[in-house]
């Protein structure tokens, strides 16, 4: 048993820090389970628009639980094709601003890409390096 297992089993032993520790307990639990299903769903896109790639015969990688500007790149025959994703079809003035950035810096075409009301993958290309 590790030092901090041994340090959070004498913590909850005592009933004053139980007490407050089991009436935060469900919100964090609720917290958490919105987050995780909000993760889900755009890991699920992500996974969806790679094999869209891969279908298409690009070889396509997924940045998986990156925050940065990529989500999926792919390349085929020297090609590069950077793309950031979203489910609706929403991107910030800064956030597009910093993409077009690094697909300039990275001579790249970039795309936006988000699905559609009927679930349809939508791609708007918004510069090319």
């Amino acid at each position: 048993m590790t030092s901090y297992e041994k340090w959070k089993e004498e913590l909850m032993k005592d009933p004053e820090f139980r007490k407050g520790y089991d009436a935060l307990s469900p919100k964090y639990q609720a917290i958490q389970k919105k987050l995780s299903s909000n993760y889900k769903r755009g890991a699920r896109f992500e996974v969806r628009v790679k094999t869209w790639y891969e279908d298409a015969g690009y070889d396509a990688i997924r940045s998986a639980g990156s925050h940065g500007t990529v989500d999926v790149l792919a390349v085929l025959n020297g090609l590069w094709i950077a793309n950031t994703l979203r489910l609706s079809n929403y991107w910030s003035p800064v956030e597009r601003e910093e993409f077009e950035d690094w697909c300039k810096r990275n001579k790249c075409i970039g795309r936006f890409v988000w699905r559609d009301k009927g679930n349809k993958i939508q791609f708007k290309e918004v510069s090319n390096g």
